[in-house]
């Protein structure tokens, strides 16, 4: 009888997992939430960087067509070389300011209501960083400009990527407002980068994990075309730019103009639809740059 009963308990849980679920936060007004990320990150064979971070999260308001969240990573440490990672750029660029963000009825951001004070706290850091990056290799700047560099890095802030980059350490805003079930595909494009996600949809005893595998989705000519426009919005001379793009062939012909990604996601959400935790891990080969990066966070608080 037990067997029969666990038996029939496993073919239920396999339905419901093949279902479609609805992702939907149910927060309540003043609600808080403490995250704590590790963030490892591998760039070819010998660099490596760590860096842990923590960052709030708080109900401010609940209206009748959405939530009102502010966020703020309120500390992060590093440990190795750094200078160059994308990701670490990103946080620090974050360090210390408050989102405050717009979303629907479903927790999916919809808006940065403070965009123009965040953009403007973005852009100081991106010109300090390159005023660094001047003083430390003062050769290089003899033929590109600093304010080319400058413009170019401040016309990127975007309010879509500084909502999509919100949760860079979390994961947290990633799934809110989808809808999926088990086998569901999904194709989007991240930096440029077109990937395809295939899910896996797990509720159980009124928790739910889903789990997306990616992988790039992108034809020779689609890559080519990413290369060309990231060297477009870099802010190069125009010389030098025609003369990277001019190398593009001789790149394909070695065998180096091609994306490679594998990544899965993890998150779990609680019952009260507040993640839990979540697991972001990426392989990349990139250009013939292999880049590892594992982004873990876990919910270290939570008030409501």
């Amino acid at each position: 009888m037990k067997k029969i009963i666990f038996s029939l308990a496993l073919f239920a849980t396999c339905m419901v997992g093949n279902a479609q679920t609805q992702i939907k936060a149910n927060f309540q007004k003043g609600d808080s939430a403490v995250y704590a990320s590790t963030i490892l990150m591998h760039a070819g064979k010998d660099v490596e960087s760590k860096m842990k971070a923590e960052t709030n999260y708080v109900v401010q308001d609940v209206q009748a067509d959405g939530y009102i969240i502010k966020t703020t990573m309120t500390d992060l440490t590093t440990e190795g070389d750094v200078a160059d990672d994308v990701i670490f750029q990103t946080l620090s660029m974050q360090k210390g300011v408050t989102l405050i963000i717009k979303t629907d009825l479903n927790g999916k951001p919809i808006k940065l209501i403070n965009y123009v004070d965040v953009k403007n706290v973005c852009a100081a850091y991106c010109k300090n960083m390159v005023e660094e990056m001047a003083a430390d290799n003062p050769e290089f700047f003899e033929q590109m400009s600093k304010e080319n560099m400058i413009d170019a890095m401040i016309n990127q802030l975007t309010e879509e990527k500084l909502l999509d980059d919100a949760d860079q350490a979390t994961g947290f805003f990633a799934l809110y407002g989808k809808t999926l079930k088990t086998g569901d595909v999904e194709s989007n494009v991240e930096r440029g980068i077109k990937i395809n996600t295939t899910y896996q949809v797990t509720p159980m005893m009124g928790k739910l994990t889903v789990i997306g595998k990616s992988e790039c989705a992108m034809s020779n000519e689609e890559v080519k075309t990413m290369f060309m426009e990231q060297i477009d919005k870099a802010g190069l001379p125009a010389d030098q730019a025609a003369m990277i793009k001019a190398q593009y062939d001789q790149i394909a012909a070695m065998g180096m103009a091609k994306i490679v990604l594998d990544g899965e996601d993890t998150y779990l959400f609680q019952k009260n639809s507040w993640l839990q935790e979540s697991k972001m891990t990426y392989n990349m080969d990139m250009f013939g740059e292999t880049i590892t990066s594992n982004i873990n966070a876990s919910c270290k608080f939570l008030n409501r």
